[in-house]
């Protein structure tokens, strides 16, 4: 085998990279080997530290001769059609944040045009069959993204070398909040997008459009005003009960005291402790969906706010509450997010916390004052 194609990198799309003739080594990172004619990285992916989080480069001169330059793969690697880079991940927050809103800025350009990717599945050292795998494969489908008949799973037994042709690379971490980036590490990536400003209005807008019309088989429908006698009206709480940080150890309590208090105001009310792994995917999306408001601690399982409505209430438990975090794209979707700090949460990795009746009361007479 003589030289291979040299590998080419279009980088001027905001959210995704396009790169013909690259070597993927599957693992933990993964790692995409570069075929140039100086043997180095092209200097648009090479100097993008926040994707190098999750995907390491390397580069050869593509004049190598067999041997150290990979093999012809089988047939159903090489694809006419471009192949989707899928790092599967244990948090839904980063599949959202890190991850979905990047290609959504290409899948949802032009929304009558949605591009369908086969994908190539890397576990990037979580479980393929994890609650956070599963509702990032999830969410990718339900937006037309991928092809679940197309993905190409890596078999973690022989981690051999593959060829692409073409490969779609997400853009990393582009749509943290600002505050995250500055006081991680002083500086943000390149192409930066302020979700809270500047991230495209329509593109948010097709995203939630597709999810609810591909999930609920129905149009966004907004909640408006609170109303005594709204069929709808449902009252979702979530305490983290299995995390290892912020539990809300009483929040099995407080949601006695709202059943008590405001159960015939709400049609039904539902308490929901641990996270989600024993619901499916679409299970919690109905539960966030169909919730008037929803209250819970700061933490992954909030990345099923995609599917609520506009004028959802949210209350957000968290040490932080600033403009950031899922606020910089639920208000922007129509909904009404208050995030609170309950006077025992110090600190973001605390192992728990309580809120007090009078904190929870005022909660909800603002809410349903509005």
């Amino acid at each position: 085998m003589g030289s291979v194609p040299i590998s080419t990198i279009d980088a001027s799309h905001p959210g995704v990279y396009r790169i013909d003739n690259v070597c993927l080594h599957p693992g933990t990172p993964p790692t995409l080997e570069f075929f140039t004619d100086d043997g180095r990285v092209p200097a648009s992916f090479a100097e993008d530290r926040a994707t190098a989080v999750w995907i390491h480069s390397i580069a050869r001169r593509r004049s190598e001769q067999a041997g150290t330059s990979p093999q012809k793969p089988p047939a159903r690697y090489v694809t006419e059609g471009p192949v989707y880079l899928f790092l599967v991940q244990d948090n839904p927050a980063h599949s959202l944040h890190d991850v979905l809103f990047s290609v959504a800025l290409l899948a949802f350009e032009d929304e009558a045009q949605i591009p369908c990717f086969s994908s190539f599945i890397d576990s990037a050292g979580a479980s393929y069959e994890s609650w956070g795998a599963q509702w990032a494969r999830f969410v990718h489908r339900a937006c037309g993204i991928v092809e679940p008949w197309g993905e190409i799973l890596w078999d973690g037994a022989a981690p051999r070398p593959i060829f692409f042709r073409h490969l779609v690379v997400p853009k990393f971490m582009r749509h943290r909040f600002a505050h995250e980036w500055v006081s991680a590490s002083g500086w943000r990536p390149r192409e930066y997008i302020d979700q809270s400003s500047d991230y495209p209005q329509h593109v948010l807008e097709g995203l939630q459009r597709r999810l609810h019309s591909s999930c609920f088989g129905e149009p966004i429908r907004s909640w408006g005003a609170l109303r005594d006698d709204s069929p709808y009206a449902k009252l979702l709480l979530h305490d983290r009960g299995g995390s290892y940080r912020r539990r809300w150890e009483n929040g099995a309590q407080i949601f006695a005291w709202l059943e008590q208090y405001y159960g015939e105001r709400f049609g039904s009310m539902q308490f929901v402790s641990a996270d989600y792994e024993d619901l499916s995917v679409r299970e919690q999306a109905r539960l966030f969906h169909d919730a008037e408001i929803v209250i819970a601690p700061h933490g992954a399982a909030l990345a099923n706010l995609v599917f609520c409505r506009p004028g959802t209430h949210i209350l957000e438990l968290t040490d932080e509450p600033l403009d950031f975090g899922w606020y910089t794209f639920t208000r922007r979707l129509g909904m009404r997010h208050v995030p609170f700090r309950p006077v025992s949460l110090k600190k973001h990795d605390q192992a728990s916390f309580g809120v007090g009746i009078e904190e929870i009361e005022n909660l909800m007479r603002a809410v349903l004052s509005e």
